[in-house]
């Protein structure tokens, strides 16, 4: 066997899906908006007679040992996949190799967002994070809720799929939302634009807008992968709250899920301290639960984040 690192201008990419399958997150395609934010989209992948017996997508911000790895940005999950023949330990030793594939590139910072247990026995440090999800099987909502429903469809707002044309009208309302709570937005106009293209061309990326007097006035981006769909990032304009265009954006992503006979709805992780946002997705059935994922820094990194407190 051999372990080999590909960039997206030279995976093989007809071998990398048939050992994804319908996975979104880890697709060229999705590896490739990173590039816009600075990163850039790796493969490495364990081969045997030429074929991919296990992989790992991740995209790398910045060079040499200041570079940090990242299974899948923001929080959004990604990890390891292997081929069907694969017993156990062959799935054990395979891992093994990747990890020490990567970890050889002595990046300063490594993120694993994935479940997988292995992690924590090649020298991984297990973390935490919260997040609520709704079993979709025999789903309703609240009568309470139900109620927001029927007062949102009265008030005027009307939901969309996006279209490029709303690019510039998106990410000012995306800049602006930010503003208004004290952050920097993080992604560029271009983000922006090649996620939104992309989202026409694939519907496993689920771009919603709310319009009211003629402009967007709220969008989401939903990501469905595999038999989920995961609420990844909400942006609305204050000043139209009494519309409630985020009730009428998570109706239109429950009804989204139930025709695509989904699993469940991952609501997004939340903030320790986000009180009112973990009430907000409880009222619509969410159950909080917490998912491991896992960390590991170089000896630098062990230094620098160390003072950094994280």
């Amino acid at each position: 066997m051999a372990v080999k690192t590909y960039s997206l201008q030279n995976l093989p990419v007809d071998q990398w899906r048939e050992l994804i399958g319908d996975s979104l997150l880890s697709s060229p395609e999705f590896l490739s908006l990173w590039c816009t934010p600075g990163g850039r989209g790796e493969v490495v992948c364990d081969e045997r007679n030429g074929q991919f017996v296990s992989g790992m997508a991740g995209v790398i911000f910045g060079n040499g040992f200041l570079g940090r790895f990242e299974s899948m940005p923001r929080s959004l999950p990604g990890g390891l996949f292997f081929a069907g023949n694969l017993d156990e330990q062959q799935r054990r030793d395979s891992a093994r190799r990747i990890i020490a594939a990567i970890s050889g590139k002595g990046h300063l910072r490594m993120v694993i967002n994935s479940t997988d247990r292995i992690f924590g026995e090649l020298g991984f440090s297990k973390k935490i994070m919260s997040t609520h999800t709704i079993e979709l099987k025999g789903f309703t909502p609240g009568k309470k809720v139900q109620e927001h429903m029927r007062a949102a469809d009265r008030r005027g707002g009307e939901v969309k799929e996006v279209v490029p044309e709303d690019n510039d009208a998106l990410y000012g309302l995306a800049v602006e939302s930010n503003k208004r709570h004290g952050r920097k937005l993080p992604y560029s106009r271009e983000f922006f634009r090649n996620m939104i293209e992309l989202s026409q061309q694939d519907s496993r990326l689920l771009i919603l807008k709310v319009v009211c007097e003629d402009r967007p006035v709220a969008f989401r981006i939903s990501v469905i992968e595999s038999d989920h769909l995961i609420n990844w990032q909400l942006y609305i304009d204050d000043r139209y709250s009494n519309i409630k265009p985020g009730v009428l954006l998570m109706k239109r992503v429950l009804e989204t899920a139930e025709k695509k006979k989904l699993q469940n709805l991952n609501m997004g992780s939340s903030p320790e301290e986000a009180e009112s946002l973990k009430r907000y997705k409880e009222s619509w059935g969410g159950k909080e639960i917490t998912i491991p994922y896992y960390v590991k820094h170089s000896m630098i990194g062990r230094i620098l984040y160390g003072l950094r407190g994280k």
